[in-house]
């Protein structure tokens, strides 16, 4: 059996989405530009009360993102998801008084564990 690695993503926020709560479960997603010639966009999904994490994200900030790729079958058919779990801040957005990951002392990361 093998097993899937965690896959590291660096890109540019477009945006980050506001809270969906349905029933009991809340979801959030965090929308990089992928710098791929086909695929521009890519929506990584949080749950619960991690969506809270990426508050102080913004769009135009350069990120480096953790997930891991989970699928899942219904009725014959495959749906896929990333499951988002840390981000560091590498650059922070033009005209932000963000200061970036390498003028922060101590701890850059934001774990998300999933």
């Amino acid at each position: 059996m093998s097993k899937l690695n965690a896959i590291t993503h660096e890109a540019i926020v477009l945006k980050v989405t506001d809270r969906v709560t349905k029933n009991i479960h809340t979801t959030r997603y965090l929308v990089l530009e992928n710098d791929d010639e086909y695929t521009k966009e890519i929506a990584i999904e949080l749950y619960g009360d991690k969506c809270d994490l990426v508050d102080n994200i913004k769009s135009g900030d350069n990120v480096k993102v953790s997930f891991n790729l989970e699928s899942r079958s219904w009725n014959d058919k495959y749906f896929s998801s990333f499951k988002f779990w840390k981000v560091e801040v590498v650059g922070a957005a033009k005209g932000s008084n963000k200061p970036n990951a390498e003028d922060i002392e101590g701890d850059k990361d934001l774990d998300l564990p999933f």
